[in-house]
């Protein structure tokens, strides 16, 4: 898929993968745990997406508001993204004072590329201790 970027999570079977290259001919290589080092050339269909659930939304530093609402302040751009989870799938709200943006989020890497996108740094992933 052309999606996918350096930095995007990914699924190798039952292991989660960061990406650390795409190459041309569609393999990948991937970082290390401690991201210091990446291994591999691996072919880029044996990597399936991440659905996006209300853990990874967690680990990525959004806030709960009520039961269905997430939210993650973005105060350099002064706005808000909103998660909420409607008909199986996460609408995410680019919300400011002015206008509100709605788009349909399924997988952990389009809101790793939405998050890029507008602030053009990575999405910051807590990793459990």
């Amino acid at each position: 898929t052309n999606e996918l970027r350096i930095g995007n999570f990914v699924k190798k079977s039952d292991d989660i993968c960061v990406l650390s290259s795409l190459q041309e001919d569609n393999t990948v290589r991937i970082f290390n745990d401690d991201r210091t080092d990446t291994y591999g050339c691996f072919a880029l269909r044996i990597f399936e997406p991440i659905t996006l659930t209300e853990g990874w939304l967690l680990k990525f530093g959004f806030r709960k508001s009520n039961e269905k609402l997430y939210f993650l302040p973005i105060p350099n751009l002064v706005m808000e993204i909103h998660a909420v989870f409607f008909r199986e799938s996460w609408l995410i709200e680019l919300s400011n004072d002015r206008k509100n943006i709605v788009t349909e989020v399924l997988k952990v890497h389009q809101l790793q590329n939405l998050y890029f996108a507008l602030t053009g740094t990575e999405l910051t992933y807590e990793t459990e201790s």
